[in-house]
């Protein structure tokens, strides 16, 4: 058995094994893998490892050490075993040697599944993934808070009302799609506003073909945006208004905007990402709860 770390050159062989050891409804295309992987801003070769064994790989984990936060801390995003290769320890391995090279950076803390800002869920969905549940806990980490995720059936529309068009021009209010060469000026504005978490999310959606963030202006001023296909394809986030702009119905519009532009690519289901007013999308997408996920954590 032999730890190599994920590179381009075995990619797609461990996106296979991904995609056989995740559930249906987190499966990526291998290009979206590769990004979550490769692309990722703190990728490094020292803490994304895969065991191959005779040529082929058999377990992963994907890892990296951020330090823009809370100073340097690990952050485990995603990992798996071949279930003909489970009980062998080789997860406990993988996540030893991760452990260790956290330590060396001088991480003080791991945290598992929420990587923000390029993480593949935000955490650790308990129902899909108990066995990943139970492996981190008896490894001493611990439950430190939640997330959910909500849908949206999109498979109807259009979303956009011509009254919800009217009430912004009624406001001297413009909401349009962001252009591609405006990335900077929308990404330093959310970065100001919401920080860097949102500001690269926010890049990623833009960089989309066509550009997948929406904003609206006052007076030439951005005072509200909302992206979607930065954390995954057909998810929903991040989305904002100055607080004081709140009420004006941007946040409303902003959103229909990305349903009905969604629903254009060919979703059929909008996931949206780590919510945080749930009485909102209910209300104006009827949205309902469809995922749970953990956070969680160990000290080192």
């Amino acid at each position: 058995m032999n730890m190599e770390p994920i590179t381009a050159n075995n990619i797609e062989a461990v996106w296979n094994l991904y995609q056989r050891t995740v559930a249906e409804c987190d499966r990526l295309p291998l290009e979206w893998f590769r990004y979550k992987v490769l692309d990722d801003p703190d990728y490094s070769p020292e803490t994304s490892l895969v065991a191959m064994e005779s040529g082929k790989p058999v377990a992963f984990m994907d890892a990296v050490c951020r330090t823009w936060e809370d100073g340097p801390t690990g952050w485990l995003k995603a990992w798996g075993t071949d279930p003909a290769h489970q009980g062998k320890g080789i997860a406990t391995e993988l996540l030893t040697q991760a452990e260790s090279r956290f330590r060396a950076l001088g991480a003080t803390k791991v945290k598992a599944g929420q990587a923000k800002p390029h993480y593949y869920t935000p955490g650790v969905d308990p129902m899909l993934y108990t066995p990943a549940i139970g492996f981190l806990l008896r490894r001493g980490y611990k439950q430190t808070g939640q997330a959910y995720n909500m849908d949206v059936d999109i498979s109807g529309g259009p979303f956009t009302l011509p009254q919800y068009r009217e009430r912004m021009e009624d406001q001297g209010i413009v909401v349009r799609r962001a252009e591609k060469a405006e990335k900077d000026r929308v990404t330093a504005w959310a970065k100001d506003v919401w920080g860097y978490s949102w500001q690269y999310q926010a890049g990623a959606s833009i960089d989309r073909e066509p550009s997948a963030t929406f904003i609206a202006e006052k007076d030439g001023e951005i005072v509200g945006f909302a992206s979607f296909d930065a954390v995954r394809p057909a998810w929903f986030g991040p989305t904002g208004t100055l607080e004081s702009m709140r009420g004006t119905g941007i946040g409303s519009v902003l959103f229909l905007m990305c349903l009905d532009d969604m629903r254009a690519r060919g979703y059929s289901v909008c996931h949206i990402c780590a919510v945080g007013p749930l009485y909102f999308y209910a209300k104006i997408g009827n949205a309902v709860v469809s995922r749970i996920f953990w956070h969680m954590a160990k000290e080192l």
